[in-house]
């Protein structure tokens, strides 16, 4: 059932895109696309900076995560427990976003982009690249933005 709610999610999303949502092209110049760029800005340092209790306020308390190694987390706590785990297993994490589109309609916004990382493990010391692409919905609480729904996927070789 939480796969196909997550499914859901994910293709609502995507359909209402061409059908009366207007998309806009991503401006930093706007209050709004920096508010938002801001959020996954702070989820990247809080992730390299290990940071566990900054990392998980800024998903709302009925988010949901989906990401390419199909791991699925149904709840806020999941996803806590995730990152935490795989908090174990690298040092020297850095990462960079690109989107390459946002949508804002009222209290819910929605990017798509690109999600680039690179960490070194502590089993090997082997370097650790991943580039995927990422979509993030997220709704507007009180003033803040909060990630509601995480979705990554591997890149296709092409």
């Amino acid at each position: 059932m939480r796969k196909n709610l997550l499914a859901s999610l994910v293709l609502a999303a995507g359909l209402l895109l061409p059908f009366g949502a207007e998309a806009r092209p991503y401006e930093l110049n706007t209050p709004e696309a920096r508010a938002l760029a801001g959020v996954i800005d702070q989820l990247l340092l809080a992730h390299s900076e290990k940071d566990l209790n900054r990392l998980i306020s800024l998903f709302h308390p009925q988010a949901r995560a989906l990401w390419s190694n199909g791991k699925q987390m149904a709840n806020r706590n999941e996803i806590k427990q995730t990152y935490a785990d795989s908090f174990l297993g690298y040092r020297k994490f850095s990462g960079s976003w690109m989107p390459d589109f946002v949508d804002i309609e009222g209290e819910t916004a929605w990017m798509t982009g690109e999600m680039n990382w690179s960490a070194v493990s502590i089993k090997d010391q082997s370097p650790m690249e991943l580039s995927v692409r990422s979509t993030y919905i997220l709704r507007r609480v009180n003033g803040n933005w909060q990630i509601v729904l995480e979705h990554s996927s591997h890149r296709r070789n092409e």
